[in-house]
């Protein structure tokens, strides 16, 4: 396998598999649900802040975040590949969108930002630590697919490399 062969169907079945695992355990039924929709909800926000911060990892240009992002993803689609290989009989498919939704430098700035919250949430957050990671590993999973599965990285690297041109003319000048 190519190292920068990129997504799957592997990996989009380890990514798939991450968030029905995370969204299958939280879900707290539907009295829980009418009762208190809005904190059951925020019960998961570990997982959404985890999962868009990979995606944004995944659509970095280089640097040692984007690495360990292709490295995830490389990883996941290997081991993906080979579940579905030899565990169910089927076969190796790139399931790649074209050129990868760019960030800006600005977007860059912020991604490097959010690193540092990533931070924060896996010292100061114990209970959150495990959904902040899992939620990673699905973004950088199901970051570049095309299709429904990475549909959130066009609208999240749009508007993270919008809020990186406000921080560079509007904060910085």
């Amino acid at each position: 396998m190519n190292w920068s062969t990129g997504a799957t169907v592997g990996s989009v079945i380890l990514g798939l598999g991450l968030v029905i695992l995370n969204v299958g355990t939280w879900w707290p039924g539907r009295k829980a649900m009418q009762k208190d929709a809005l904190g059951q909800v925020g019960l998961l926000l570990p997982f959404i802040f985890g999962y868009a911060f990979g995606t944004l990892a995944i659509l970095c240009a280089g640097g040692l975040l984007g690495f360990l992002a292709d490295f995830t993803l490389w990883g996941g689609s290997w081991l993906g590949d080979g579940a579905l290989i030899y565990g169910v009989g089927g076969m190796r498919e790139d399931v790649s969108r074209g050129p990868q939704q760019a960030l800006t430098n600005g977007g860059h700035a912020m991604t490097l930002l959010l690193c540092f919250v990533v931070v924060v949430v896996l010292r100061k957050r114990e209970n959150a630590r495990k959904m902040v990671k899992q939620g990673i590993a699905a973004g950088v999973l199901l970051g570049t697919v095309r299709g429904v599965a990475g549909v959130m990285a066009i609208p999240l690297a749009s508007s993270v490399s919008f809020l990186g041109a406000w921080l560079s003319t509007g904060v910085i000048r």
